[in-house]
């Protein structure tokens, strides 16, 4: 009984979470607020027990959780089509800024932060 419970409490907190954001986006079309409200549930339905169990929550906390994930997962299903739209309108942008992330030179920002830090 009490996994019935705590199943409908995280289903429903992940409904709420999800809703509540796209609640906000009155600009997008009926079926990206679809796919948001069922990303954004997927994702706390299935990384709430996860989450629970890496970091040893109690079940109190698990309604919560699953109501952050809600709210998240639908924020990175937002963010991956901005980059998958970028990409399809300019791949060198968004392959160059890639590039500036992982192969900038590091020594030359921790030189410029130890002279700053001297004067």
């Amino acid at each position: 009984m009490d996994t019935i419970k705590e199943s409908i409490g995280i289903i429903s907190s992940a409904i709420i979470g999800s809703f509540i954001v796209t609640a906000s986006k009155r600009n997008d079309s009926v079926l990206v607020i679809i796919v948001s409200l069922v990303a954004g549930i997927s994702c706390s339905v299935l990384f709430t027990p996860i989450i629970s169990d890496h970091f040893r929550v109690s079940s109190n906390i698990e309604n919560g959780i699953a109501f952050i994930l809600g709210l998240v997962g639908m924020a990175v299903i937002s963010i991956l089509q901005s980059v998958l739209d970028t990409l399809r309108s300019n791949p060198k942008e968004v392959i160059g800024f890639v590039k500036d992330i992982f192969l900038k030179d590091k020594t030359t920002i921790i030189n410029n932060n130890y002279k700053d830090e001297e004067k």
